[in-house]
């Protein structure tokens, strides 16, 4: 468990103040980092982390590149997986082509409990949704509402 510093509650604040004040609607990231940079909200030790971050970053983005494009075999697969020795989750990368069976029922298990997550956080947002703008009920793409149109339900084509 993280213990939270003092410099890490007020480095919060000062963003949600940000968020209300400098930037109420939409914020791009760049918006958001000018205005960290004019209330200096960076911890310390912030950029000796940012050269291993660049470039895991990088190599992420080399790996989204690698799809499959035919039958060469190219296409990367991403997994979370548990690291046996640290017990930490983190995500795994694997080439298509070296998949075994079970790393197909891995990925498959993996992708419906997205489903299940994704589902939940439609229907809580649904659900604020219609709270806040009663007059949204009814208009939300690709959500079915039960018999006396109060709950929300996702509906699923697969």
């Amino acid at each position: 468990m993280k213990i939270e510093t003092i410099d890490e509650q007020k480095r919060r604040d000062v963003m949600r103040g940000i968020l209300r004040t400098e930037c109420p609607d939409w914020a791009s990231i760049d918006k958001l980092v000018e205005a960290g940079d004019g209330r200096n909200i960076w911890p310390d030790g912030l950029l000796e982390t940012a050269e291993t971050y660049a470039k895991k970053r990088y190599i992420r983005d080399l790996l989204s590149q690698l799809k499959d494009t035919g039958n060469d075999g190219d296409e990367v697969v991403s997994l979370t997986t548990i690291d046996p020795e640290t017990g930490k989750s983190g995500r795994g990368y694997k080439q298509l082509t070296l998949f075994a069976a079970d790393d197909f029922v891995q990925v498959i298990a993996e992708r419906f409990g997205r489903l299940d997550h994704f589902g939940g956080e439609i229907l809580r947002f649904a659900k604020l949704a219609i709270a806040k703008f009663p007059e949204l009920q009814g208009k939300l793409d690709g959500i079915d509402w039960d018999n006396d149109g109060t709950q929300p339900r996702i509906h699923r084509t697969y």
